[in-house]
């Protein structure tokens, strides 16, 4: 999703501040996971660099998405902006097209409940 939300931006539909807030932070609050969503101390260092002057052709095939089915309508769009590298807890997971981590990097998170934040 993030590289259309970014050729959204380069086509002027978004800022991308606005894509920062929906695809990092709000995600973080409406899945409840306070540590991730921002960048300061305390939360995990997750990061993703991106190159918005990048134009490229989306191809399904090479997508990392859990909805792959879906991202077939995408095939053979022009895109503008792409996603150089992403950082997960500080550590480089994906760089230029490819998966960096080893298996087994990632971690699952147990959702903190709306009665569990509002208790604090």
């Amino acid at each position: 999703m993030l590289p259309l939300m970014l050729d959204a931006v380069n086509q002027g539909r978004l800022s991308l501040p606005a894509v920062a807030r929906l695809m990092s932070e709000r995600a973080a609050e409406l899945f409840g996971l306070p540590e991730k969503g921002r960048v300061e101390p305390g939360a995990d260092a997750d990061l993703t660099l991106v190159d918005m002057n990048a134009e490229w052709t989306f191809d399904s095939g090479r997508s990392f998405s859990k909805a792959g089915g879906n991202m077939r309508a995408y095939d053979g769009r022009r895109l503008k902006g792409r996603v150089v590298s992403t950082f997960v807890r500080g550590e480089l997971v994906f760089h230029e097209g490819e998966i960096t981590a080893s298996p087994g990097h990632g971690r699952f998170l147990r959702p903190v409940s709306v009665k569990e934040r509002a208790m604090g």
